[in-house]
């Protein structure tokens, strides 16, 4: 029904919706909000009423309270076990088949940055921008914890050390841009990219 909808010239948000609900069924309510806001954006496309609009705003304010009361993994192994196979599919460019993988991996441990990098860039690779940024704006949200530490910081470097190259600059700038939305802000992001490669690169040859 989905890849249906998108085929219409004005697709619906209701095919989303009610597969947001689906997610929410099953506790995956990280892709219920994904399906939330693609509705919710298809439907101010449409010019809504302020009912319709009201109406979209309750339903993802109860999507991320879902969200939030989301226990913690009880299974970081099989994460782990996720992630590993689907990097391994995205490291060989198949991007369909890392997608699922990727997306369990971040389902069940939440905490990962790396995790999410990953499945961000593989979302760019796949023509989807809007996850793409959405991954990277969580994943820039659990570096800037307060107890993310230096050694937390080289291990994340660490283990991207397989992607480089204009994919690695586009994990760091966007890490770095995200939610900036001064213009100067964002070139001093982009010119500590420079300076953060520079130094990773220099402690991988020591």
């Amino acid at each position: 029904m989905i890849e249906e909808n998108a085929s219409l010239e004005k697709p619906l948000p209701d095919p989303y919706l009610a597969r947001a609900e689906l997610w929410s069924l099953v506790g995956n309510h990280e892709e219920a909000i994904e399906d939330y806001l693609q509705a919710t954006n298809l439907t101010l496309e449409g010019a809504p009423s302020v009912a319709d609009q009201s109406r979209m705003l309750v339903v993802l304010k109860e999507a991320l309270n879902r969200l939030a009361e989301q226990p913690q993994p009880r299974y970081p192994q099989k994460s782990r076990e996720f992630f590993q196979d689907g990097f391994r599919l995205f490291y060989h460019g198949m991007h369909e088949e890392a997608a699922p993988l990727l997306a369990e991996a971040t389902r069940l441990d939440t905490t990962d940055p790396v995790f999410r990098v990953v499945r961000a860039l593989n979302c760019k690779k796949l023509g989807q921008n809007s996850k793409a940024k959405q991954q990277l704006s969580a994943a820039s949200s659990l570096m800037k914890r307060p107890y993310f530490s230096k050694f937390e910081l080289m291990d994340f470097h660490s283990r991207l050390e397989r992607i480089q190259y204009a994919d690695r600059r586009w994990i760091s700038t966007g890490l770095l841009r995200a939610g900036l939305s001064d213009q100067s802000a964002q070139q001093k992001a982009t010119q500590l990219v420079s300076r953060i490669e520079g130094t990773v690169k220099s402690d991988q040859v020591n």
